[in-house]
């Protein structure tokens, strides 16, 4: 299992990997659309690499609906043994659920259930992604656990990359609040404008065209700006300084503008590695 394990992990990152391909589509996307919905930071895949049976890990197939009819679906693992808590996962901009379970996977066996969602366009959800739509999707799997936790079992969200970033205004709204018992963020960027910068930034074709890309984008769900709102609910932010895809001050801007209860973990290596060392 755990060259299984290894091998569905490292795929985790390919996808993230700026290539000139990736940064002219957003370059092109950029200068015809404005990307007000920022569509262009997602890149699902439909097809599943694997389920989690085939690696091990019992789990349940969760059909469920965004609030604007949008069909998703997504997976439930329930932990082996006593179950100590509820972790929402929300995987990061490209592939899907089948290849983000390398993050979760040893979950169960420490006592948590997990709810891998598939945001809209991704593994078989229907639909396209795009902020704001991706906020429906996220309280669809929310309420679904809601609905599903009879015992009232402690729910934390643990988010990574652009998952991250749209973790934080979701649980900053004054109605989820209160139901989750802890938010852990690895590797979240700070706002779009920053993220499409740095992206542009990568490579010497597009170099000279990052501040007007940025300047282009509007988006009123940078993470900056609802950070503060978590508090009371813990925040755990990781980052590893080695990040080449999301800058270590990206998790410097988002811990000075939290509020306590906080708490931050130096993680080591590349991009999205927490439970390599958890």
């Amino acid at each position: 299992m755990h060259i299984t394990i290894r091998g569905v992990f490292s795929s985790l990152f390919r996808p993230w990997h700026i290539s000139l391909r990736v940064i002219l589509w957003c370059f092109f996307s950029v200068l015809l659309t404005g990307c007000s919905t920022t569509q262009f930071l997602f890149f699902p895949a439909t097809g599943y690499l694997r389920t989690p049976t085939e690696i091990g890990i019992k789990y349940l197939p969760v059909s469920h609906q965004a609030a604007d009819g949008t069909s998703l679906k997504s997976w439930y693992l329930p932990a082996t043994g006593n179950t100590q808590g509820i972790v929402y996962f929300l995987h990061g901009n490209a592939q899907n659920i089948s290849t983000h379970i390398a993050s979760v996977y040893w979950l169960p066996a420490a006592g948590y259930d997990v709810f891998l969602l598939d945001y809209r366009g991704f593994g078989r959800s229907a639909g396209v992604a795009k902020i704001p739509a991706v906020f429906e999707d996220i309280e669809s799997g929310f309420r679904w656990i809601q609905d599903h936790n009879p015992e009232q079992l402690s729910v934390f969200i643990l988010a990574q990359s652009l998952g991250a970033s749209l973790a934080v205004p979701f649980a900053a709204r004054a109605d989820i609040r209160p139901y989750i018992n802890g938010l852990v963020i690895d590797a979240a960027f700070a706002s779009y404008r920053d993220i499409t910068r740095n992206t542009f930034a990568q490579h010497w074709l597009t170099w000279l065209f990052q501040y007007p890309a940025a300047w282009l984008i509007s988006n009123p769900y940078d993470p900056i700006d609802y950070i503060n709102k978590i508090a009371p609910t813990p925040l755990l932010i990781f980052h590893s300084p080695a990040d080449r895809v999301i800058p270590y001050s990206n998790a410097d801007k988002l811990l000075q503008q939290a509020n306590e209860p906080k708490y931050f973990f130096e993680a080591k290596g590349q991009h999205i590695i927490t439970p390599m060392h958890v």
